[in-house]
Parts: structure tokens; C-alpha cells; sequence
């Protein structure tokens, strides 16, 4: 119920303060709500600029990231299509739950 219709209805506040609607029309604006969403898109569409192939090459400052992989204590795999598990070289990868285990209760087996 806006603040027009509470006068209206003769609904007055018992408080001094004013009504939240008062307080947001105040402060809101539809032109200043269009100016920040307009600078929200831009800082989303301009965010990614630096991640460009040229950007992720190392420059020599900060912490290199051939060294970081060393320091976690595998050897890295190459990427993959294949439909298998492929883990560093001495692990071992187990499934927790197998696909088509039922969890709960007797229910049926999955198909």
C-alpha cells in the first residue's frame, strides 16, 4: 500500500519517520538506476580483457606458474576427450558410488 493510499484511507503513522517508499523514491531514481546498470555491463563486458593469450604469458613478476605446479607435487596431465579416468602418474582414482548404485531403501536398479 503506498503512502497516498494510507492518507487516503485515513492510515496515519504513529511514527515520525517517514514511509520506505518516500525514503526510495528520495534516493531512486529510473535514470539512476538505468546509469548504473549501463555501468555494470560495461565493467562485465570489458572485465575479460585481460584474459586474453597475450596477457596469460608470464612476464617475469609474481610467482611463475611452472614452478607453482612443481610445488604441488604431481606432474600435470594433458588434456582429454577420452571417456576414461586419467590421473598423475602414481595415483590411483576409485569411484565412491558406482553409476546406477541405488542409494536409499529397496528401490529398483538403474536402468
Amino acid at each position: 500500500m503506498a503512502v497516498a493510499d494510507e492518507r487516503e484511507l485515513g492510515i496515519e503513522s504513529e511514527t515520525m519517520s517517514p514511509h520506505m517508499n518516500e525514503l526510495v523514491n528520495a534516493r531512486v531514481s529510473r535514470r539512476t538506476v538505468v546509469t548504473g546498470g549501463m555501468a555494470a555491463a560495461a565493467g562485465f563486458l570489458t572485465a575479460g580483457l585481460g584474459a586474453s593469450p597475450a596477457a596469460a604469458k608470464h612476464s617475469g613478476k609474481g610467482p611463475n606458474p611452472r614452478r607453482a605446479a612443481l610445488l604441488l607435487g604431481f606432474t600435470a596431465i594433458a588434456p582429454s576427450n577420452a571417456d576414461e579416468v586419467v590421473v598423475p602418474a602414481g595415483y590411483t582414482a576409485r569411484p565412491l558410488i558406482p553409476w546406477g548404485t541405488p542409494i536409499l531403501g529397496a528401490f529398483p536398479a538403474f536402468v
